[in-house]
């Protein structure tokens, strides 16, 4: 099963990260996958429409995730991502482009932007 983070700011995954177990952490352990995308509503519709479209498969896809998989989904303030000088984009262990944005942190793997909607390449990303 999947083991699911929310962080709403920069800080708080920074939090999230820091949390982690040392073992979460290291080469061929669990894995740790990092969703950057919009913010929600209540209704629950981001205001960035790639993340709309991502998200049916980004969520079918974590389905079939390794158990030993921890996701931390950080969801990003339209106003927060506009700035060029937010620390999503500033940040060197991020250096994000757009959302929405899955990585495997500690990796150079990422997907970014429409590449989140490619079931294929999203799949592809989860395997060990």
């Amino acid at each position: 099963m999947v083991k699911k983070i929310v962080a709403k700011s920069f800080e708080e995954f920074q939090a999230a990260i820091k949390s982690l177990r040392p073992k979460d952490t290291k080469e061929n352990q669990d894995l740790v996958l990092c969703l950057f995308t919009g913010s929600e509503d209540d209704s629950g519709k981001s205001w960035c429409p790639d993340c709309v479209a991502a998200k049916p498969i980004l969520a079918e896809a974590l389905e079939k995730a390794p158990k030993e998989t921890t996701l931390i989904t950080c969801y990003i303030e339209r106003a927060i991502w506009k700035d060029l000088k937010n620390p999503f984009r500033t940040d060197k262990s991020l250096n994000l482009k757009c959302v929405p944005t899955l990585m495997r942190w500690g990796t150079a793997q990422r997907l970014d932007d429409t590449q989140c909607q490619k079931k294929d390449m999203v799949e592809m990303l989860l395997e060990d």
